[in-house]
């Protein structure tokens, strides 16, 4: 009788052969990892990543004129969280069924994430704040801020303000460092019923080629630089630092809710040829916050003015759009 044992050893070398391909078109190793390297959010400047699993890119926000790293701040208290009243008129279930917890850490995709911001199937939504060292935010700042956030977001259990102090002495933080403390304190996650959005505040100046940066979102997080900040309100006193700082929380909150066509394409189209940073995120118009010298130190006091902080028809349009889904 003929031996068989070559052709089962022939049948597993094919089969291996089979498996090395499938997990090569999945972008696998045989250990079932992906790649390094094939991970997280593209850094956000003259490309935009247009995928819906993906994290929102970075978006860089003012800087300021004439800027010089700001002094060492000593580790703070932990503050008394703030709790804001929910809107009147609630009643919505205290989770959504079709609404699943984010599994990513924090991050979705940036129309994903618009949505559990704006829609009432998540209903709550938590601004988480840590303050590092003694890098306090403006109250009326943040108070306005919020208050934005009230007229556009559709929540029945109301929008609730966290805030508590984290240890940090440095004069200037990179990126990574950011990320760090990102990493390792921030306490709130989107879930069913809840939409979360962390803000960070850091002293001293942005390490990097953009010390003088006001702020920055990436995902579902901001970066504000406050020392930068009362740098850029003493070049422009008319205007404050109140209104400077609730400026650049709303423009970088823009796009953490994908304006203007991050991940999507709007059917305003309204992008300005302008805009240093292209393909443009930012909008042609004067009296949108999303105005790209909204986002550009030395002319953020000329862009905010007199004019009120807001989302202007277009701009409400796509949040629309996003809110129902209508991408």
């Amino acid at each position: 009788m003929k031996s068989h044992r070559p052709i089962r050893k022939v049948t597993v070398v094919a089969l291996t052969a089979v498996m090395c391909l499938v997990l090569s078109s999945c972008g696998l190793s045989r250990s079932g990892q992906k790649p390094k390297g094939s991970q997280g959010p593209k850094s956000y400047g003259s490309e935009v990543d247009t995928s819906e699993k993906t994290p929102a890119p970075e978006v860089q926000a003012t800087q300021a004129p004439g800027q010089q790293p700001g002094g060492a701040a000593k580790p703070g208290q932990a503050k008394a969280k703030v709790t804001a009243k929910p809107k009147a008129g609630g009643g919505a279930p205290a989770s959504h069924p079709g609404v699943p917890p984010d599994l990513s850490g924090g991050d979705l995709g940036p129309t994903e994430q618009a949505w559990r911001i704006l829609n009432q199937a998540t209903p709550k939504m938590v601004i988480e704040v840590d303050v590092v060292g003694e890098a306090e935010p403006d109250a009326q700042a943040l108070a306005q801020f919020k208050a934005i956030l009230d007229g556009i977001a559709d929540k029945p259990r109301g929008i609730e303000v966290r805030r508590e102090t984290i240890p940090g002495g440095k004069s200037s933080y990179s990126d990574g460092e950011i990320e760090e403390f990102v990493r390792t304190n921030r306490g709130t996650k989107n879930t069913g019923d809840t939409a979360s959005v962390y803000v960070i505040y850091v002293p001293g100046t942005r390490q990097g080629p953009k010390p003088g940066t006001l702020g920055y979102a990436s995902g579902s997080r901001i970066a504000m630089f406050p020392d930068t900040v009362k740098r850029a309100a003493a070049n422009a006193p008319a205007v404050g630092r109140t209104k400077i700082e609730t400026g650049v929380l709303t423009h970088e909150m823009g796009h953490i809710m994908a304006l203007l066509d991050i991940g999507w394409e709007s059917p305003r189209k309204r992008t300005d040829p302008e805009d240093p940073q292209q393909p443009s995120n930012h909008s042609r118009n004067r009296d949108s916050i999303m105005y790209y010298k909204a986002e550009q130190g030395d002319l953020v006091a000329q862009a905010l003015g007199t004019k009120p902080i807001q989302f202007d028809a277009d701009d409400k349009a796509d949040l629309e759009d996003l809110k129902h889904r209508r991408v």
